[in-house]
């Protein structure tokens, strides 16, 4: 499982295919320099999936902001939060938390919290344990365990709150 993918799927899989499309579609015209200042990932008036609800967890989000971040600088584009926030139509005080968010969680704490939620079943692969375990997570509690101090004290914290059963609903809203 790459960083870009997600482990929450199955729980409004076609909102969440919806919301994948949208990046692509942004990273595809970052790929072929068509971003405008004032591009956007919002669906179009009268696209038919602007009415459906994202369950996307807060976990997708952040790695495909984090994601749209990385290609925007690999290509030389503006990669402020607030430019992100312009072309993800998201408000930038958001787009700034689920990049804390993304890099606190680096694919190594991914694998180590895979690690601890694997219970010892030998055939998951551990990242997408740890994807699986942080897309379980809500965004309030994702937003809290990103700002614990200390890379293994972040770890912690999460299998604290999954254990506990701090669970999302989705996405948090705009």
């Amino acid at each position: 499982m790459t960083s870009f993918q997600s482990a929450s799927g199955v729980a409004g899989k076609s909102s969440l295919d919806a919301l994948r499309e949208r990046f692509k579609a942004v990273l595809r015209d970052i790929d072929e320099g068509d971003v405008k200042p004032n591009a956007s990932a919002s669906p179009a008036p009268g696209d038919p999936t602007a009415s459906q609800p994202c369950h996307a967890s807060a976990w997708d989000e952040a790695l495909y902001v984090g994601a749209l971040r990385d290609r925007r600088r690999e290509r030389g584009i503006d990669a402020s939060v607030r430019a992100i926030a312009r072309e993800t139509g998201s408000s930038s005080g958001r787009i700034g938390e689920l990049l804390q968010i993304r890099e606190a969680f680096p694919d190594k704490a991914v694998l180590m919290i895979g690690l601890f939620a694997n219970d010892g079943d030998q055939l998951r692969d551990l990242s997408e344990c740890g994807a699986a375990e942080l897309s379980r997570l809500s965004y309030r509690a994702l937003r809290s365990a990103s700002r614990v101090s200390g890379f293994y004290a972040r770890i912690g914290e999460v299998r604290r709150l999954a254990q506990a059963g701090v669970k999302g609903s989705g996405s948090h809203p705009k």
